[in-house]
C-alpha cells in the first residue's frame, strides 16, 4: 500500500510515486471521454439500486469530470426511473470500457441529483438546440406508447422542456482500474472515501 498526498507532497515527489501514471491515466481518459465523442469512455454504464432492491443499470453519457473534486458527472430526464432510484439509494457504481486499450474503469461513489438551479440553468444555455428536444417530449422515459412511432408528435414548449432537465454529479469514494494482457492482467484499487491521503492498493485482477 501507498499513501498519496496530492496536497501534501510536491510534483516532483508525487510523479515518483509508483501509482501517479494510473491515478493520472484514469483522470486523462476520463477527461478525454467528456471531451470527444469517438472516446471509448464518452459512455458509461451507470448502475442504480431500484424501489425493489434489484440492480438496474444503463448507457449515459459522460458529461463531466473534475479530477480536483473527484466528481463525474451525466444529465438526463428527472422523469427517468434512475432519478428515483437515487432518491433512495444514493450508492452508484459506474464502469467505463476501452476496447482497443483492453481497459477497464471502476467508479464508486455518491451521486447528487442537480435539478432546477444555477448549475442546470448553466448547463441547458450551453446545450445545442437539438439536445434540447430530446426533453420536450411528454413522455416519461419508459413510459408505454399507443402505437409504434416514437416520434414526438405534440412537443411541450421548450421552457416547459427546461423542467425536464437535470443533472447527476457523483462524488468518487473509489476508483478500481484494470489492464488485461498476454503478460499478464494488473488491478489497482483507489480508496478516496477519506478525501486525503488518498491510499492505493494492487489488487488481484
Amino acid at each position: 500500500m501507498e499513501t498519496l498526498d496530492r496536497e501534501t507532497l510536491d510534483r516532483e515527489t508525487f510523479c515518483a510515486d509508483a501509482f501517479r501514471d494510473e491515478w493520472e491515466g484514469v483522470w486523462n481518459a476520463l477527461r478525454d471521454g467528456v471531451a470527444t465523442r469517438k472516446s471509448p469512455f464518452h459512455t458509461f454504464t451507470l448502475a442504480t439500486v431500484n424501489e425493489e432492491g434489484e440492480p438496474d443499470a444503463r448507457t449515459v453519457i459522460l458529461r463531466g469530470a473534475d479530477e480536483t473534486e473527484r466528481v463525474i458527472a451525466c444529465q438526463g430526464d428527472i422523469r427517468s426511473p434512475k432519478f428515483r432510484q437515487i432518491r433512495l439509494h444514493s450508492t452508484v457504481v459506474a464502469v467505463l470500457y476501452s476496447v482497443p486499450d483492453k481497459r477497464q474503469i471502476r467508479l464508486r461513489g455518491s451521486a447528487e441529483i442537480r435539478h432546477e438551479d444555477t448549475h442546470t440553468e448553466a448547463r441547458w444555455s450551453r446545450m445545442y438546440p437539438m439536445s434540447r428536444e430530446v426533453y420536450r417530449t411528454p413522455f416519461a422515459p419508459g413510459e408505454l406508447l399507443s402505437g409504434d412511432s416514437s416520434q414526438i408528435s405534440d412537443p411541450v414548449p421548450l421552457e416547459q422542456a427546461y423542467h425536464h432537465f437535470a443533472t447527476i454529479q457523483i462524488k468518487i469514494t473509489e476508483i478500481d482500474t484494470l489492464f488485461l494482457s498476454a503478460d499478464g492482467h494488473r488491478r489497482t484499487r483507489f480508496d478516496c472515501s477519506t478525501g486525503h491521503p488518498i491510499t492505493a492498493h494492487r489488487i488481484a485482477p
